[in-house]
């Protein structure tokens, strides 16, 4: 599966040097990061297809889940600091 994220996200990145206004390529570029574990990444590409497309309700659906899974993983991290 890392593979195949790793070739979507170079698809879609050439995509959107071709098309910067794009929001399909934006949006795909947010699921492949947040495939990849990447969240800050991703919601930076959600965030950026919704400027796109600011009524498109799956991406603010899915800007909520990244920003919840990285408030998680930051919670995590001090949770895991403080055991040591």
């Amino acid at each position: 599966h890392v593979y195949a994220g790793i070739a979507y996200l170079s698809i879609f990145t050439t995509l959107t040097l071709i098309k910067p206004k794009g929001f399909a390529n934006y949006f795909n570029l947010g699921v492949a990061y947040a495939r990849l574990g990447n969240y800050e990444k991703s919601l930076l590409m959600f965030e950026t297809a919704l400027k796109n497309n600011p009524e498109h309700d799956a991406t603010k659906n899915y800007i909520t889940k990244v920003q919840r899974l990285i408030s998680a993983k930051m919670k995590n991290i001090v949770l895991k600091n403080d055991e040591e």
